[in-house]
């Protein structure tokens, strides 16, 4: 059955939806872990991504619906409270904040809380969305982020690098729910401005995930915060490489990179 499309005007600041159930099912964490190739030892032994429970798939059920095709993910928060286990049962909500009209552009933030049975905060993220519409053509780029330009001095991090082929991308909207045809249909995303399948936010944000925990293991699961603003697409195909530094202990600059050099993402990294 299709989804309802959210009304823009409908969003009210403030507004909170309904918490839904959002269980840590094994069998769709082990589908995730396939899907987003997020592999390390801590995962083999029960823990579950921390980007597992920011899947849009929670947060259109929890709101009742999904944006329009086009919608542009813009940048995505982060903040982790505790470590997550297979098999555990949450709850989570969305509440809209911010939301503008700039320029004739529609901005709105998603605000998600995943509380598990004792009713306490687990995983706390915000995503920061431009609303589809004819004026996306001649949308800005993002204000300045923490290492934008430069490669700031500190401790470097583990790089890694990653494709993300067709089959990934697919694997990822089925288990996500992340099914927009600027995603996944070629001659839809032919005419958008993009002219090509460009990969899902929050799969991106696996790879700078997935280097967080190759560096600090289970000190990020337990406390870690994430802030990402998405700089240019990656299309579907196409390897990123996402590098950084730790400028000083428990503070971390990074970055993404395509094929040519040019940076896609930009994230700021804290551990408690």
């Amino acid at each position: 059955m299709a989804e309802p499309v959210l009304d823009y005007e409908a969003l009210r600041p403030g507004q909170p939806y309904p918490a839904i159930p959002c269980c840590l099912e094994p069998g769709q964490v082990a589908q995730y872990l396939q899907a987003t190739a997020e592999h390390h030892p801590l995962y083999a032994q029960g823990y579950v991504p921390p980007l597992f429970p920011s899947m849009v798939r929670w947060v259109k059920a929890s709101l009742g619906g999904r944006w329009p095709s086009g919608t542009l993910h813009l940048a995505q928060h982060l903040e982790l409270r505790r470590p997550l286990h297979g098999g555990e049962a949450l709850r989570l909500g969305v509440t809209v904040g911010d939301k503008e009209v700039r320029h004739g552009r529609r901005y709105v933030q998603l605000h998600a809380t995943a509380w598990d049975a004792k009713a306490q905060p687990v995983v706390q993220s915000r995503m920061h969305l431009l609303w589809a519409g004819a004026t996306q053509e001649a949308a800005p780029r993002p204000a300045a982020f923490p290492g934008d330009t430069a490669e700031p001095e500190g401790r470097p991090l583990p790089r890694l690098a990653a494709t993300f082929t067709r089959a990934m991308v697919e694997a990822y909207a089925e288990i996500a729910a992340a099914r927009d045809p600027l995603h996944l249909d070629p001659d839809y995303a032919r005419h958008t401005r993009f002219g090509a399948n460009v990969v899902q936010g929050l799969l991106l944000l696996t790879l700078p995930a997935r280097l967080l925990v190759q560096a600090f293991g289970l000190r990020w699961l337990a406390s870690g915060t994430l802030s990402a603003r998405f700089r240019q697409p990656v299309f579907v195909g196409e390897q990123a490489t996402v590098q950084g530094v730790e400028t000083r202990p428990g503070h971390c600059l990074l970055w993404c990179t395509n094929a040519r050099g040019e940076r896609v993402l930009s994230a700021e990294a804290l551990l408690g």
